[in-house]
């Protein structure tokens, strides 16, 4: 008989414990596979997982890896990653009693009448070359620990690139540069690997640096892997053992927790905000009232799940075509081709042509808004999202 397993908590967009990281075991044994011959960018849907997807990650690190592990979405700047990363790995190699023999002796000739550590000002114009020294002393000791391999977990990377890039007037230059950087070690070492997530497309951020005469393509050499939600399996256990974790009274659980987790689209954030808000609305606990709960939810004005982020989003991401891309997400749901989206989209007074439709499907089936079936046509790709888009744009929702 197995053992039972621990009932557990609602956290919703908290720090879940290791322990109670649910369903990523067999997909992390796969991705560490990967990465023996590969460097990895892995896209996810906020909310998705990322972040526990990589801490799970490292608990799973087997022999002969090390990780180097940080969330970039607070950096704004080269010369402040360079710090980042020569800090991490002063604190790295300490463990070895090494230090960073040839990053130390540059920051020593940079500063020699100063002693401490970092003031960003201090490298502004000198970051490549502290990012360097500090990676070759880095690689440097892990390949003298022959069969061994260094990786780094960034979660957010592309939002960093983002932030640098609007920081000053040399923000595009500085993220090439150090694009540039990163993919020369990676090409360069055997033993660099690099694991990137984020939930803003590395594909606006080149298509951002290609409208700067930018010509790399740094990531042609990674191999893009999309986080998912949970399989079933896993999204229903998650359900079942917090609804049994909060006490609530159900007659039959496995049903429930099936229609929660189904209606969450199996993302392990909404599935707890569900449970949680049958926790605290006392509602008897059964499918059709827990459906009811949640579009009631989703009408709230004070949009209490941040769904918002996916239209505010948006703005980010398409600049002026901020109204053609709204238009074209309103009209998903009631057409079933580019033609149709085209002939509604003209109707509401967009100027827009059939060709630059499909661009624009393709790319909001980048972005994670929608998903494209095998009879080529474009739906959205979570239901609780195209609910929620629904109420707020006040269209008529469409249920399949």
């Amino acid at each position: 008989m197995s053992a039972k397993k621990p009932h557990l908590l609602t956290n919703p967009g908290g720090r879940i414990p290791l322990s109670e990281i649910i369903g990523r075991d067999e997909q992390c044994s796969r991705v560490w596979d990967w990465l023996e011959r590969h460097s990895i960018y892995a896209p996810g849907e906020r909310r998705v997982g990322k972040s526990c997807f990589l801490r799970k990650m490292e608990e799973l690190t087997p022999d002969g890896w090390f990780v180097a592990s940080d969330d970039l979405q607070g950096i704004y700047s080269t010369p402040e990653f360079a710090a980042r990363i020569f800090e991490q790995t002063e604190e790295f190699l300490s463990k070895w009693n090494r230090v960073c023999e040839r990053a130390r002796r540059f920051w020593n000739a940079l500063r020699p009448n100063r002693a401490g550590g970092f003031e960003l000002r201090d490298i502004e114009s000198s970051w490549k070359e502290l990012l360097t020294s500090t990676l070759d002393d880095l690689v440097a000791h892990v390949e003298r620990n022959n069969d061994q391999k260094l990786v780094f977990f960034w979660d957010e990377f592309p939002y960093m690139l983002q932030n640098v890039i609007r920081e000053s007037d040399r923000g595009h230059r500085n993220a090439e540069e150090l694009l540039d950087v990163l993919r020369e070690y990676r090409q360069r070492h055997s033993c660099f690997r690099m694991m990137v997530t984020g939930s803003i497309g590395l594909h606006h951020v080149m298509r951002d640096l290609s409208s700067h005469r930018y010509p790399g393509r740094p990531f042609n050499d990674m191999v893009k892997h999309d986080l998912p939600p949970l399989e079933r399996r896993h999204s229903g256990e998650l359900a079942q053992r917090l609804l049994l974790g909060e006490e609530i009274n159900v007659e039959a659980i496995n049903e429930c927790a099936v229609s929660i987790a189904e209606i969450a689209n199996h993302i392990p954030y909404f599935i707890h905000q569900i449970v949680r808000k049958i926790k605290s609305s006392g509602i008897e606990c059964d499918t059709e009232s827990i459906r009811d709960l949640v579009s009631s939810t989703l009408l709230e004005e004070n949009d209490p799940w941040e769904l918002g982020h996916f239209r505010k989003r948006l703005k980010t991401y398409y600049g002026d075509q901020y109204k053609t891309v709204v238009a074209i997400l309103d009209c998903v749901s009631t057409s079933t081709s580019p033609t149709e989206i085209t002939a509604q989209v003209s109707a509401a007074g967009i100027d827009v042509v059939e060709e630059d439709v499909r661009d624009w499907l393709k790319l909001l089936v980048e972005d994670n808004y929608l998903c494209k079936n095998v009879n080529g046509v474009h739906d959205w790709k979570y239901s609780l999202v195209q609910e929620w888009w629904h109420y707020d744009r006040n269209l008529t929702l469409v249920r399949s």
